[in-house]
C-alpha cells in the first residue's frame, strides 16, 4: 500500500481482516495498527518529509523478497503522454519496482492528478489493472478502447461509499 492521504482513507476503510499489508506510509502503518487483524510490514528507508512516505535503497531491498500480490498506488500526476508520475527521484524508483513486481496493480487518482507531469515517471497506463478515479477522466487522456483490460471504476459517484467501490475493483480471483 502506497503513501498519500488517498492511500490513507483505504487504510481507514479496510475491513478487520487477516491480510499481510507492505506500506511505505509509516502513518498509513499506524493507522492498520488500529485493527487487530492485520500483519503490517513497513518498509525501511529515508522518510520524506513532504509526503510521509520511506523510500531509497534499503526500501527497494526489503522488498526484494516479498511477493506483493496487489499494489494500491498513488501518483502525483497522470498525463497520456508520460504516464504516472511523481516528484521525488527515490520515490520513483520504489514506485517503479512495485509496479513491475506487483501481480495486480490499482491506481487510486483524483481529478487534481489529471494532466499533471512530474519529472519522474514510474508507470504506464499499460501496466495498471484497475484505475479508481473520483471524476470521469477525459478520452483525449484516456482512450479505454486502447486498454481492453484496463478496469475503470468511479469512487465516490452518486454519494456511493468508496469501501464498495474498493471491493468491486478486487480480482474475482483474489
Amino acid at each position: 500500500m502506497d503513501s498519500g492521504t488517498t492511500t490513507m482513507r483505504l487504510a481507514e476503510l479496510l475491513p478487520d481482516r487477516r491480510l499481510t499489508i507492505t506500506t511505505s506510509g509509516p502513518n498509513i502503518a499506524l493507522e492498520l495498527a488500529k485493527k487487530n487483524l492485520p500483519l503490517i510490514n513497513l518498509v525501511g528507508g529515508m522518510v520524506n518529509r513532504d509526503n510521509i512516505s520511506v523510500s531509497g535503497s534499503q526500501a527497494v531491498a526489503f522488498l526484494e523478497n516479498v511477493n506483493i500480490d496487489i499494489a494500491f498506488m498513488v501518483p502525483s500526476g497522470y498525463s497520456a503522454k508520460n504516464g504516472f508520475s511523481c516528484g521525488n527521484y527515490s520515490e520513483c524508483e520504489l514506485k517503479s519496482y512495485i509496479a513491475q513486481k506487483a501481480r495486480y496493480v490499482v491506481m487510486l487518482m483524483d481529478a487534481s492528478k489529471i494532466d499533471k507531469s512530474l519529472p519522474y515517471t514510474f508507470c504506464k497506463l499499460d501496466r495498471v489493472n484497475t484505475l479508481i478515479l473520483d471524476k470521469p477522466i477525459s478520452q483525449s487522456l484516456l482512450n479505454a478502447s486502447d486498454y481492453p483490460n484496463l478496469r475503470i471504476v468511479l469512487a465516490g459517484d452518486g454519494g456511493a461509499p468508496m469501501k464498495e467501490h474498493m471491493t468491486r475493483c478486487l480480482p474475482r480471483e483474489l
